[in-house]
């Protein structure tokens, strides 16, 4: 039952609205008169679609199919409900993907997101097994072939339904079969909800009149610490045939944070949308031991056990860990006092026998040879701000100059050889080419021989001014004398 809403010109650019949301104004029509004035009680409010033809009866007036909203434009700078209807249409490409259409009853010009020249294509989840019209099969005799876009062009139906008619079994039942979060019972006035708690599964019902429908909510606590309050109602988008009735294809009607009507999108929905996408990544189950991998890598070994991994991974998840009478972390999901506590502390890390198994220890960085030689051989900086230059082109690797988001080196990587024969990975040797190699053992000559130096491939500001008996302007090995102190003289 969408309903066209419009901004207060009639040519301007139109879509279609849910008309149980507030998201549109009335616009108000007397009998044979199609130029709208309003009955607000503010400026800029919105309403429902019933509350907008209420309005409009409480002034003798209709809505209506507008040329124009009368007014102030800053007082009429939204969208207004119309009486035309709308269709919600979805464009299905060959690999599963839609992309929302709407379609006003006079086909006037559509907001650009939802015209049918739309690409902003997305996954949805087919409810059966993967089957959905295409245009190799002629779209099923159902929907419109869009041949130059090789997708079909489908009516839509949205249909709700109720989930579960008495208690979950377990949280893992609920959190699987439930998808669209509530709002808690608390919001709504005394005595609207009634209280019924399972303490074996450890979920909580709340019911509205006393039976369990699409009203009912559902509240429970996940092995990661969160609450849930989630809505007992299954949303699917079933596709309609062109001579009416239903396909069979559907898919579930996914939530949105952000609205498609433009004058209604605000940085709060984005700021909302953006938080809980990185709370998904975040709380996913593969989050923990992704991390694991990745921390020991870089801190320990490049090939941890399984046990090892699993170790570091648990403490992430249940934010603590202990060993030996000693615990560490708060208990909180994602705590890294618990996770570094099990990654230094943990019996491959700290068991000197391991260092005589060829299968442990990780190769080292480019940076972290340059930095073991500067700090072993007590570099002096001369300069307020040490200044190191062309190290990513020369070794590979520079602070703050990553080639991607996954940093410098590749998990996975098993380099050729008995490293990658004995079926070990090797990130660092990512970076271990001959290029790399040789730009390195000239940048290391180098700083012995000249200092902080341009001089044979070093990694100094300035241009190559250092002779063996003159030293750097930018700093200096002091532990093998390659500075003269003026004491000295």
């Amino acid at each position: 039952n969408a309903r066209k809403i419009s901004p207060r010109y009639r040519w301007d650019k139109v879509m279609c609205g849910d008309p149980t949301l507030p998201i549109a104004s009335e616009a108000c029509c007397s009998i044979g008169n199609n130029y709208a004035t309003r009955n607000s009680l503010y400026a800029g409010e919105r309403l429902n679609f019933d509350a907008a033809q209420n309005r409009c009866d409480a002034v003798s007036k209709d809505l209506c199919d507008f040329y124009r909203v009368g007014g102030d434009y800053y007082l009429n700078k939204g969208y207004f409900w119309t009486s035309d209807g709308c269709k919600l249409q979805v464009k299905i490409n060959r690999d599963g993907t839609v992309a929302i259409v709407h379609r006003p009853s006079d086909f006037e010009e559509r907001v650009t997101w939802v015209d049918e020249e739309n690409s902003n294509s997305f996954k949805v989840y087919w409810e059966r097994s993967g089957d959905y019209p295409t245009v190799d099969d002629n779209c099923d005799g159902a929907c419109y072939v869009v041949p130059s876009e090789g997708s079909c062009l489908c009516d839509t139906r949205v249909i709700d339904s109720v989930v579960f008619n008495s208690m979950p079994s377990s949280i893992h039942e609920a959190a699987a079969k439930l998808n669209i979060g509530s709002i808690g019972p608390d919001v709504f006035s005394s005595g609207s909800y009634s209280t019924i708690n399972n303490s074996d599964t450890g979920i909580t019902a709340y019911l509205k009149d006393n039976k369990f429908d699409v009203d009912t909510i559902f509240e429970f606590s996940d092995d990661k610490g969160r609450t849930f309050l989630m809505k007992n109602m299954h949303s699917s988008v079933y596709l309609q045939r062109i001579t009416g009735g239903l396909t069979g294809h559907s898919f579930r009607n996914a939530p949105q944070f952000m609205s498609f009507v433009p004058s209604e999108t605000t940085i709060r929905d984005a700021q909302y949308e953006t938080e809980a996408t990185l709370d998904h990544y975040f709380y996913s189950d593969n989050t923990a031991p992704f991390l694991a991998v990745r921390y020991i890598q870089r801190l320990v070994t490049s090939n941890p056990s399984p046990r090892y991994i699993e170790s570091v991974a648990n403490a992430f998840k249940t934010g603590s860990y202990t060993t030996q009478g000693e615990s560490f972390g708060t208990g909180i999901y994602g705590d890294l006092a618990a996770t570094f506590a099990a990654i230094y502390l943990d019996s491959e890390a700290r068991n000197i026998l391991l260092d005589a198994d060829p299968f442990t220890g990780s190769l080292r960085e480019p940076i972290l040879k340059v930095l073991a030689l500067m700090r072993s051989m007590n570099f002096v900086s001369l300069s307020p701000v040490t200044r190191i230059d062309r190290m990513k082109t020369t070794t590979g690797q520079m602070p703050h100059e990553f080639g991607t988001v996954f940093s410098f080196f590749l998990s996975e990587f098993k380099p050729y050889g008995r490293v990658g024969d004995a079926n070990l990975v090797a990130p660092e040797a990512t970076l271990v080419d001959m290029p790399k190699i040789i730009g390195l053992l000239n940048g290391l000559t180098s700083l012995v021989k000249f200092g902080l130096s341009q001089c044979e491939g070093g990694w100094g500001p300035d241009y190559c001014r250092e002779k063996l008996y003159t030293t750097s302007a930018s700093g200096v090995l002091g532990f093998n004398r390659t500075t003269i102190m003026e004491e000295e003289f």
